[in-house]
């Protein structure tokens, strides 16, 4: 989605669009160790705004929803969890529209919008410059803690931009 920079641009940044990855930034506390320090106190409450604006934005739910009223109010929303603050305070450290300026506030989305479905309408996807991305996943039994080698008869999972055409969540 950034145009298949070098490696280099991705990490340190250029002068042109990319401002790299803000490694030197805690994850946690990017301001520093104080979590009452004004700036991550700012860090925190922006997570926390986009988080909630993710959780109040309506989703698609398919018309069977509102036919066995699984739904409230006809309004679903999006359900959100550890992992989008997760994904969030990532985004801030190695996504687009971040810069150091801006990294304590919502002046940018930080990423947030970044769909994979939207690959394939990218210029560079679509004039054939990128390679089409497939990601294979192979997963575990549910209830199943073991931390070994998965037996051969696993379930594997394919994961391609045109096998999410439709954006369930799109904050």
């Amino acid at each position: 989605m950034n145009g298949w920079p070098t490696l280099h641009d991705l990490v340190f940044g250029n002068d042109d669009d990319l401002s790299g990855w803000f490694l030197d930034l805690d994850l946690a506390a990017p301001g520093g160790v104080d979590v009452f320090d004004a700036s991550n106190q700012a860090f925190y409450g922006s997570l926390i705004w986009s988080i909630e604006a993710k959780a109040n934005k309506s989703m698609y739910v398919p018309s069977s929803c509102y036919i066995s009223n699984l739904c409230s109010n006809n309004k679903p929303s999006s359900d959100t969890s550890i992992t989008d603050l997760w994904g969030r305070a990532i985004s801030y450290h190695f996504l687009n529209e971040t810069t150091l300026a801006n990294f304590f506030n919502n002046d940018t989305a930080h990423g947030a919008g970044q769909l994979w479905s939207q690959l394939t309408q990218t210029a560079m996807y679509q004039q054939f410059q990128v390679p089409f991305p497939i990601i294979h996943a192979n997963s575990r039994p549910v209830g199943s803690d073991d931390t070994g080698f998965l037996s051969l008869n696993s379930t594997v999972y394919e994961v391609k931009p045109f096998s999410c055409t439709t954006p369930i969540y799109g904050y």
